[in-house]
């Protein structure tokens, strides 16, 4: 397997600078909706799980470019992503992952690409290879999922409504 330069996914989201891919905004309803796992399979018995059995909502992933810049994306559960190069935020969007297993990322930034990664099962060591639709893959590695930080605008809403209540 090969390792991309360019940043990718962050899954590195699954990859950054996905070139090509399936137009996620198209297809689906974007809400970050995962479909139905497959029935016959379940991750907790420490067996490999087929892609479409792996929950993405509030999972991370890191991959390591050949340069050792290390990309991370946080799947949040309102459909929305966070993509890290170095701990630095890059960018963020929109995910969903598609009835046909494919997990597919909007760019909210308009400069951006997005795409749509195949997703190869869980490994026992919390690997799973991801593979765009050119054929380029890389090996993510699940990290620890932290949720997004509020902002002051939440603060701000979330005290006028106490407020109001």
């Amino acid at each position: 397997m090969r390792t991309i330069t360019h940043p990718i996914w962050a899954l590195a989201p699954l990859a950054l600078m996905a070139l090509g891919g399936c137009d996620a905004a198209k297809e689906g309803d974007g809400e970050g909706a995962e479909a139905p796992a497959a029935k016959g399979s379940d991750s907790s018995t420490g067996e490999s799980a087929s892609s479409s059995n792996v929950p993405m909502a509030e999972t991370g992933w890191l991959t390591v470019s050949e340069d050792g810049a290390v990309f991370t994306t946080f799947l949040d559960a309102g459909g929305t992503y966070r993509d890290f190069r170095n701990g630095t935020p890059m960018q963020s969007g929109t995910w969903q992952r598609r009835e046909d297993g494919r997990l597919c990322f909007v760019p909210e930034a308009t400069d951006r690409v997005g795409g749509c990664w195949s997703t190869g099962e869980l490994e026992n060591d919390g690997t799973m290879r991801a593979t765009d639709s050119e054929g380029r893959a890389i090996k993510l590695k699940r990290v620890t999922y932290l949720a997004p930080q509020a902002t002051d605008a939440d603060a701000e809403q979330s005290a006028q409504a106490a407020e109001e209540s």
